[in-house]
């Protein structure tokens, strides 16, 4: 049985856009409305291809950017990238999803908002294996996935992908992907077998 784990951001190296980070609520405001157009599970593509955003500011401290790394956010399905992850093992990423750039104010290189559009059924999911959040699921729907196992016919060699009938549409990622990561001295992930609350899987942070 393969091991999938979700990709998350690791506190450490998260990336936050603050009210304190922007020069007004307005502009704020503004953000987080092309940030939900962008993330949400009922985004369409059609709008990423003509996608223009704000120039980003980064919330700073000491004259660097407060938080480090190469994983810098991680919602609904989509996930904020480093020029330096997509210089290493863009290949890769593009392979399962899409890429898009966005300018950061005073500074050279890239950030990336990274889509998944490697998606795999929901029927293929081994539902009394796998752990699911309030154990909320039915035949063809599910809020989130804890530990997702896959019927022993269904197991897949993809590296990044998605569940089309999750909610929360979490980005699973393989131990191979990992080791690409670990590989490229990528920072900045946490990596989740198990997330339900008892579990005693460890999670694997980068």
């Amino acid at each position: 049985m393969k091991n999938y784990y979700a990709w998350e951001i690791h506190d450490k190296y998260a990336r936050y856009w603050t009210k304190e980070s922007i020069e007004s609520p307005e502009e704020f405001d503004e953000l987080f409305d092309i940030a939900e157009k962008y993330f949400l599970p009922t985004i369409n593509p059609n709008d990423l291809k003509v996608w223009n955003p704000p120039i980003i500011k980064e919330e700073m401290e000491k004259g660097r950017p407060l938080r480090q790394g190469d994983s810098h956010s991680s919602w609904m399905g989509g996930c904020i990238v480093s020029q330096n992850m997509v210089d290493k093992i863009g290949n890769i990423l593009k392979k399962y999803g899409e890429l898009f750039p966005f300018e950061v104010e005073d500074r050279e290189d890239k950030l990336y908002r990274y889509w998944v559009t490697n998606e795999i059924s929901f029927s293929k999911v081994d539902k009394k294996k796998s752990k699911f959040f309030d154990n909320n699921y039915s035949d063809n729907n599910v809020f989130k996935i804890e530990k997702l196992v896959f019927l022993e016919d269904a197991e897949t060699n993809d590296m990044i992908f998605r569940i089309t009938e999750e909610y929360e549409k979490t980005i699973f990622v393989t131990s191979e992907f990992i080791d690409i990561v670990k590989d490229n001295n990528l920072k900045g992930f946490n990596f989740i077998l198990d997330s339900s609350y008892d579990s005693k899987d460890k999670i694997v942070k980068i």
